[in-house]
């Protein structure tokens, strides 16, 4: 199971897949990319994550 940044469970049919830092989910019928993170995931891994989905962000605009 995974979580959002709020701590909420993903539904499992909104995940398309997941991989070192992120999770893709369909919302909308959009691919999204969130943070991995689940019940076991530390708040500093977490932060990484985001870092580095931040960084990706960049790179693709």
């Amino acid at each position: 199971m995974f979580l959002d940044l709020q701590g909420r469970s993903i539904p499992e049919n909104q995940v398309i897949g997941y991989r070192g830092t992120g999770v893709m989910l369909l919302r909308d019928g959009v691919a999204v990319k969130n943070p991995f993170r689940n019940s076991r995931t530390s708040e500093g891994r977490v932060k990484g994550n985001l870092k580095v989905l931040r960084l990706e962000q960049g790179v693709y605009r």
